[in-house]
């Protein structure tokens, strides 16, 4: 008997409520009645929902304690490259002290700055961008893989800003997580843009960001060892549309990869589908590894989210993939004046605001830190608390009576939701960063209280909250 199987299952809408959808599960041929067959589904089924959930899991891991760290130890490399440009800079002013004393005669003691602590120097400023790229490139990474899973399960929302995808496409050129900025061979991975300048456009540059960069990846895999690999990116104005093109030369056994058809070429982009020339290369290449040949099939649903679609022509002297999909030119809004409204400007608080914030995590109240410094609380104003028990259950008194005691001053105050407050490695409770925001209001004037912006900010990202 034949019996097409559907089960009722939950899928997230775009306001992440649970919504109950109908899926078609399968259709089986068998002789043991359909109790058998929707058991069959019902496992299936099970299996679908544990992946999802996690993968729903993974992303929240990915996006909370793998991305937070990371930004933490780029956050430290910062402030370390700081501290050494400042060196720099008073050995610069020693320097030239040291020349105008010469040029009046007066008698100087042996400079300090070797040739030796130079170099040192030096180094240490070359291993200090080589450790943030690499940093910055693994972040890239995490976060491309989980936006990769939400293509995946259908879950994705294209998030559609002004963006300047050459220079996304440059971003994405090296695809060698070993190598440093020194060392990438750009003229390798050359990109032509058509028209030049290129438009700025309305589109999702982590899609963008993400299917150019398994495209190269791709390309450097498969195609001739050390070949050239080229993009050529297009906008064609009357359609509307983007053209994005990575092209290689002819790698092993490329001419049988000439022989095959439109359909068997399109079957490139099916889910856990490798063609075999690739299969038997990739099997002797990473020892010990595997694929499930999914990797092109993702690349055509992240297409697919922005409306376009991914292809795939193998040529006697090379193999072109081609993504394509609509999208707009963006057009800045211009105010009577002539000035675009969406322009970034560079933006910092008033000398006289103080930056207040609490977070019981060690990595946020670095990122908060940094945060204040950037955006212009000077240091001896920036107070970022939580480290104990007594910083989190006296906050609002602190803050009451910083408030009060500078009466011409404003306030930045950043809380965090879930304040867990411990004592040595035991957990006492969780305080409410709400909570503590309506403290404050309830103990301030009106007229202290607007001098203060309170924000409150969570860094969970789960079904409970």
């Amino acid at each position: 008997c034949s019996h097409p199987v559907w089960v009722w299952a939950g899928w997230i809408g775009k306001d992440r409520s649970i919504r109950n959808r109908e899926i078609r599960i399968g259709q089986w041929n068998c002789c043991v009645g359909s109790s058998e067959c929707f058991g069959m589904a019902s496992a299936l089924l099970q299996r679908e929902v544990t992946e999802r959930q996690k993968d729903a899991s993974a992303n929240r891991f990915t996006r909370h304690e793998v991305k937070n760290g990371l930004l933490a130890a780029m956050g430290l490399l910062e402030s370390t490259r700081e501290v050494l440009e400042l060196e720099t800079s008073d050995q610069s002013q020693h320097e030239t002290e040291t020349e105008a004393e010469k040029s009046a005669g007066i008698k100087i003691s042996p400079c300090t700055y070797t040739a030796q602590s130079m170099k040192l120097r030096s180094d240490l400023g070359d291993l200090i961008a080589e450790q943030d790229y690499t940093l910055s490139q693994i972040l890239d990474t995490v976060l491309a893989e989980a936006m990769a899973r939400d293509v995946v399960h259908g879950i994705y929302q294209p998030d559609r800003q002004r963006v300047n995808v050459r220079e996304v496409l440059e971003s994405g050129n090296n695809t060698d997580s070993n190598s440093s900025p020194k060392t990438v061979t750009y003229h390798r991975f050359p990109i032509r843009s058509t028209p030049d300048p290129f438009p700025i456009l309305v589109i999702d540059q982590q899609l963008v960001r993400y299917i150019h960069r398994n495209a190269i990846s791709n390309a450097v895999k498969f195609g001739k060892q050390n070949g050239e690999v080229t993009t050529n990116v297009s906008y064609d104005y009357i359609r509307g549309e983007l053209l994005i093109e990575v092209i290689n030369l002819p790698g092993d056994d490329h001419d049988e990869l000439v022989s095959l058809n439109e359909k068997e070429m399109s079957e490139v982009f099916l889910p856990q589908t490798m063609l075999e020339v690739h299969q038997k290369r990739h099997s002797e290449e990473q020892v010990g590894r595997s694929s499930d040949g999914d990797g092109a099939w993702i690349m055509q649903k992240c297409a697919n989210v922005l409306g376009g679609s991914c292809s795939i022509g193998f040529e006697p002297q090379q193999t072109t993939f081609s993504f394509h999909c609509p999208c707009g030119i963006y057009e800045p809004k211009v105010t009577p004046g002539g000035v675009d409204k969406e322009i970034k400007v560079m933006f910092r608080l008033p000398e006289t605001t103080w930056g207040v914030a609490i977070d019981d995590s060690d990595v946020q109240r670095r990122l908060l830190s940094r945060f204040l410094l950037l955006a212009g609380v000077r240091m001896k104003r920036k107070i970022v608390l939580g480290q104990n028990a007594e910083e989190i259950e006296g906050f609002v008194n602190t803050v009451v009576g910083l408030i009060e005691a500078n009466l011409d001053d404003k306030f930045l105050i950043i809380v965090d939701e879930n304040l867990n407050v411990m004592e040595g490695v035991a957990h006492k409770g969780t305080v409410s960063g709400t909570r503590l925001i309506k403290q404050i209001r309830e103990r301030l004037s009106e007229e202290d209280e607007e001098r203060t912006l309170m924000l409150v900010r969570s860094a969970n990202d789960s079904k409970e909250d």
